[in-house]
């Protein structure tokens, strides 16, 4: 299954790879592919949107799960 989520607050690089990181820490995913250009995160796997969400705002940023 693949999600889509809308990502606030990235400004650079390394940004996108703190956001990577901690999706990749959620239970669940396999696939994570995190666009600074388009403020979003794709995440393959079965793990649950609001984990992901939480696992975004813990480390400081705000994610939405696209519909």
């Amino acid at each position: 299954m693949s999600q889509k989520f809308d990502i606030e607050g990235m400004t650079c690089e390394g940004c996108s790879r703190v956001v990577t990181s901690a999706i990749d820490g959620v239970t669940g995913t396999r696939n994570v592919d995190v666009s600074l250009a388009d403020e979003e995160a794709t995440v393959e796997g079965d793990a649950d949107a609001e984990d992901i969400e939480d696992a975004i705002a813990e480390v400081g940023y705000k994610a939405t799960k696209k519909e």
